[in-house]
C-alpha cells in the first residue's frame, strides 16, 4: 500500500502567500472605498418655476404629473406647489404638510446665493415666488 506523503517542505511560504494576497485585497478594498466616499458632489436637483409651480418632470409644464414625496425633507410637492402649511419658521422642511395644497400653503425657503442672509423665496398658496422659466437654487441655508 502506498502512503501519501504530504509535502512539509515549505509550509510557512503557503501560509505567507495566502496570508500577503490577502493583505492585498483588503487593502484594493480600502483604496476604493476611500475614493468613493471622497467623490465630490457635482449637482443637485433644481426643478424650473413656470407660473409658480415646480416643474419636476422637466416635460417644460407644471401639471399632476409634478409630485415629489419629501421633495425637501419632509415636505411634499404636490401637482408642482409645496405643501408647506405645517412650516413654523423658513426652511421648515421638518414638518410635512397635509397632503393637499391650500390657501394655508404659505411659507418661505431662504436659499444660497453667495450672500450672508440669502435669496429668500416666498411661496403663497403653495406657488413658488420665484421667476418664470427659471430654475430653483439648489442649496438653502
Amino acid at each position: 500500500m502506498t502512503r501519501l506523503r504530504r509535502d512539509r517542505r515549505h509550509p510557512r511560504l503557503a501560509v505567507a502567500v495566502f496570508t500577503g494576497a490577502l493583505v492585498a485585497f483588503q487593502a484594493i478594498g480600502l483604496v476604493g472605498a476611500q475614493t468613493a466616499a471622497a467623490a465630490v458632489f457635482t449637482g443637485g436637483f433644481s426643478p424650473k418655476i413656470f407660473g409658480g409651480g415646480a416643474d419636476l418632470n422637466g416635460d417644460g409644464a407644471v401639471t399632476g404629473r409634478d409630485d415629489s414625496q419629501d421633495f425637501f425633507r419632509d415636505t411634499d410637492i404636490i401637482d408642482g406647489k409645496l405643501d408647506c402649511d405645517a412650516w413654523a419658521t423658513a426652511n421648515d422642511g421638518d414638518a410635512a404638510g397635509d397632503g393637499a395644497i391650500t390657501t394655508d400653503d404659505d411659507c418661505t425657503l431662504v436659499a444660497y446665493d453667495g450672500t450672508s442672509d440669502g435669496v429668500t423665496i416666498t411661496v403663497t398658496a403653495g406657488a413658488f415666488g420665484w421667476p418664470t422659466g427659471t430654475a430653483l437654487p439648489t442649496v438653502y441655508n
